[in-house]
């Protein structure tokens, strides 16, 4: 028994200090501060899917709705409006392929109605704004330009009118690139396309056009000159 009393006693191993529990969320975890904001980028990453979600919807719809000028009317107004109808009334006049001419409309009312979406739902950025800014002082030098062209004989100028509504096309593509699909970009693209043609252009200003063709013309630069004219006032 003595024996066993004087045995050596074992020399134990000295225990690693504890990690203190601020010490653990620092290696292991997020602060209390940090877990409240990531619940809050959360959230607001799931709010802005939503909305991104439910905003291409309504594009999808409009895209499937809006068929007809009647149906873009509450987006443009009235004096827009006429002058759509004006519009298309002069093409059928001067296009001997009617089938073109409607397509090229449903293109004209399709990106009407989604630019119409994205305007409502105050989707833009600064940038985008300051370009549909750009854009729209831009359609109004073509309406000025195409008043002169009517009113005073022999001042047609193919030229700085293509140049003219290619550079409203680029504006207005940079603006929506991010916005619209590439489909719908690409029919704004053929629209602009179709509005250069020296051909049609030619035709359009020709002082040897007909009747109807100088009637139609005559129509739309009226409507042309109220828009004008109310934006001034």
């Amino acid at each position: 028994m003595n024996d066993l009393k004087n045995l050596p006693c074992p020399e134990l191993a000295t225990p690693e200090a504890e990690t203190s529990s601020d010490e653990q969320d620092e290696v292991y975890g997020l602060s209390s501060d940090e877990e409240e904001k990531s619940t809050e980028d959360l959230a607001v990453k799931r709010r802005s899917s939503f909305h991104n979600l439910r905003f291409r919807a309504q594009k999808h719809l409009i895209g499937r709705i809006v068929k007809s000028r009647q149906s873009i009317k509450p987006l443009i107004g009235k004096r827009a409006y006429a002058a759509l109808k004006q519009f298309e009334n002069l093409l059928k006049s001067h296009k001997t392929n009617q089938k073109e001419v409607k397509v090229l409309m449903g293109s004209v009312v399709k990106t009407i109605g989604k630019l119409g979406v994205v305007a409502k739902q105050s989707n833009l950025t600064e940038d985008q704004l300051a370009l549909a800014r750009t854009t729209k002082q831009q359609f109004y030098k073509i309406a000025l330009t195409i008043i002169s062209f009517v009113r005073t004989d022999y001042t047609y100028n193919q030229t700085h009118l293509a140049q003219l509504l290619r550079d409203c096309e680029q504006t207005l593509r940079i603006c929506v690139t991010e916005i619209l699909s590439s489909k719908s970009v690409d029919r704004i693209n053929r629209v602009f396309d179709t509005l250069c043609e020296p051909k049609l252009m030619d035709s359009v200003f020709s002082l040897n056009a007909t009747v109807e063709q100088r009637t139609n013309l005559l129509e739309l630069t009226k409507t042309l000159e109220s828009i004008v004219a109310s934006r001034r006032s």
